[in-house]
C-alpha cells in the first residue's frame, strides 16, 4: 500500500494547508497590480502639484458640457396674425375764452339802444351812469336810480288839395268830377284836429304802460277830414279819407286763412264770439299753429322744477 502523496486527500473539505509553498503569480496579475499601485500615486502625487487646478475645471466642464446638451427642434408653423386697426377719431373741443379783466376803477358809461314794440312803436332808450356817492345814502335819494322817458309823436296834417287826395286813391277824382271844384274853398273839420286829440290823450293816459298805447297803424289812420260846399248847389258835404280796419274777431278759416300779425297781438282782438256758423272747408283756423306753439311751450315752462308760485299759476290758466 503507497503513502498518501497529496494532502487533500488527508484533509477533505479543507484548504491548502498555509505551510505549503505558494505557486508563482502570473505576468498579467503583475501588470495590474503595478498599475493599480501608479494609479494610486498619481492621485496622492497630482494633487500636490500645480496641474490638479488644471485637471479639476477640465473635468468640471466635461461634466456641464453633458449637462447642458439639448436637442433643438425646429419647425415651421404657419400662424396667422391679425393686426388691430387702430381707429383715430377727432375730437374738437371748444376751450372758452378767458374772461376780460376786472375794471380797476369805476367807469362811466353812455349807451344807447333802439327796439320796436310789437305795437310799432319805436323805442330809443338811453343809459348814463356818473360816480356817485356811497351806497347807503344814493338808495335814500329818489334822483339817485330813475327813468327819464319821453314820446315823440308826429301829429299828421290833412290832405286838402287833390294832389294830396290822389296819392292814395289815384281814382277820386274820376269818382267825384267836382271834387276839384270844391276843394279850393273845403276847410280842415274840427272833427279831425279832435280826432287827434283823443289819439294823444290816450297816449298820455297809458304812458307808462307801452304796451297799451295805440299802436303806429292805428294812430296814423285818418288821412283827412274836410268840410266841403258844391259852388254852384250849395250843398254841404264831409269828406273823410282813412284806412278802413275790417272786423276780424272770430275769424275761422273758412273766412280768412290768414291773419296780420298786428291784428292777432292787438288787446282788442277777440279770437271767440257768440256767433258761430258750420264748418265748410278744411282749412284750419289760423291761430291754431301759434296756440298749439304756445301750448307746447307752456308745457315745456310749467315742466321746469323750481319756479315761483306766481309763474305756476300763471302757466296753469
Amino acid at each position: 500500500m503507497k503513502p498518501p502523496s497529496d494532502t487533500t486527500s488527508l484533509n477533505p473539505g479543507q484548504g491548502p494547508s498555509p505551510w505549503e509553498p505558494r505557486q508563482p503569480r502570473g505576468v498579467l496579475s503583475s501588470l495590474i497590480r503595478l498599475l493599480v499601485l501608479i494609479i494610486i500615486a498619481l492621485l496622492l502625487v497630482i494633487p500636490l502639484t500645480p496641474f490638479a487646478g488644471k485637471i479639476k475645471q477640465g473635468l468640471k466642464e466635461i461634466v456641464n458640457a453633458g449637462r447642458n446638451t439639448t436637442e433643438v427642434i425646429t419647425r415651421e408653423v404657419e400662424r396667422r396674425v391679425e393686426v388691430p386697426v387702430e381707429v383715430v377719431k377727432e375730437v374738437i373741443k371748444e376751450v372758452p375764452a378767458p374772461p376780460p379783466p376786472l375794471p380797476d376803477d369805476f367807469i362811466p358809461r353812455k349807451e344807447a339802444d333802439v327796439s320796436t314794440f310789437f305795437n310799432g312803436i319805436t323805442i330809443k332808450t338811453k343809459l348814463l351812469t356818473e360816480q356817485g356817492t356811497y351806497a347807503s345814502l344814493e338808495r335814500l335819494d329818489p334822483e339817485a336810480y330813475k327813468a327819464e322817458f319821453q314820446l315823440s309823436v308826429r301829429v299828421p296834417k290833412a290832405n286838402q288839395t287833390v294832389a294830396e287826395l290822389s296819392r292814395i286813391n289815384p281814382s277820386l277824382p274820376s269818382l267825384l268830377p267836382d271834387l276839384a271844384a270844391m276843394l279850393p274853398k273845403a276847410k280842415v273839420s274840427g272833427f279831425y284836429h279832435k280826432l287827434y286829440e283823443n289819439k294823444t290823450n290816450g297816449i298820455q293816459r297809458d304812458i307808462t304802460r307801452l304796451n297799451k298805447i295805440l299802436d303806429r297803424h292805428n294812430f296814423f289812420d285818418c288821412e283827412t277830414i274836410l268840410e266841403m260846399s258844391h259852388p254852384t248847389s250849395q250843398r254841404k258835404a264831409l269828406l273823410i279819407q282813412s284806412e278802413m280796419d275790417v272786423v276780424c274777431d272770430g275769424t275761422d278759416g273758412d273766412r280768412m286763412a290768414t291773419l296780420d300779425e298786428f291784428i292777432y297781438m292787438s288787446d282788442y282782438y277777440q279770437p271767440f264770439t257768440s256767433y258761430a256758423w258750420a264748418k265748410k272747408t278744411k282749412t284750419p283756423n289760423p291761430l291754431l299753429a301759434r296756440w298749439e306753439a304756445r301750448l307746447a311751450k307752456a308745457t315745456e315752462q310749467f315742466n321746469v322744477k323750481g319756479l315761483s308760485a306766481d309763474k305756476n299759476r300763471e302757466l296753469k290758466h
